[in-house]
């Protein structure tokens, strides 16, 4: 059955503020803090947010701060500087900006962000990786949206390079609704795995979708702060996994 877990403003302060799936050999934690003081080898910002990059270059100090005004004044985004005084040891400055808030032009763009800050992440040998939510302050960009591509881009990039990784999405404890989202997409990237056979060039046959498990009863525990969210979401594992089986019964 699926289990729900639905908080009233009673116990708002119950509320979780990490949790996390593995992704092959690789941890993916969606968490409320600080991007700036997380402890990893690298944190990684909108280089197209001054607002941002200027309050972690600030709290990182003079050395790192230079080091990005130096790759501002070049044009030399993507790029990194030292981690200064944070617990970070470097600061992954890369730039985004969708042509648009439409859906398609959303998701190019952030599969260019995270590519890039993965490249990065190869060719300095880090092994850990804070993010934070771009486009969901001020550009005002759908939460749901942002949070099914990044989690999806960095999926696809954790399967991929097949290193061992741990990657973090860091919301500010102001965007509990964002933090529902990236843990709702979150929660549906680790309990769905859809395995799609494209069509053969040689041989003509139908496209075929497969949900793949390996064990006979499985259970589905939902999170969030927001009963619609988890309504939505029940709804969308059951209505996948009727359109999958037909010989599983499915509960409530």
């Amino acid at each position: 059955g699926i289990k729900q877990s639905a908080s009233s403003s009673a116990v708002a302060k119950a509320l979780p503020t990490s949790t996390s799936v593995n992704v092959g050999h690789s941890k993916v934690t969606i968490l409320i803090g600080d991007l700036a003081a997380q402890a990893v080898d690298a944190i990684v910002a909108c280089s197209s947010s001054e607002y941002l990059c200027k309050d972690i270059v600030s709290k990182a100090g003079a050395q790192t701060m230079n080091e990005y005004f130096q790759l501002k004044s070049s044009k030399q985004f993507p790029g990194s500087t030292t981690g200064g005084t944070l617990s970070c040891k470097e600061i992954y400055f890369i730039p985004w900006s969708p042509d648009s808030h439409d859906s398609a032009d959303v998701e190019s763009s952030l599969h260019s962000f995270v590519s890039a800050a993965y490249t990065l992440a190869i060719a300095k040998g880090s092994k850990s990786m804070a993010f934070h939510a771009v486009g969901c302050g001020k550009m005002n960009f759908d939460a749901s949206t942002i949070a099914k591509y990044m989690l999806r881009e960095t999926r696809k990039e954790l399967i991929k390079i097949k290193i061992k990784m741990n990657i973090s999405f860091v919301l500010l404890p102001s965007e509990q609704n964002v933090y529902d989202q990236f843990v709702k997409h979150l929660n549906q990237m680790e309990t769905v795995d859809l395995l799609v056979s494209h069509k053969s060039p040689t041989k003509k046959q139908d496209d075929q979708s497969t949900m793949a498990y390996d064990k006979k009863i499985i259970k589905i525990t939902l999170i969030s702060s927001i009963e619609n969210h988890l309504m939505e979401c029940k709804q969308d594992i059951m209505d996948l996994a009727r359109s999958f089986s037909t010989k599983s019964q499915i509960t409530n």
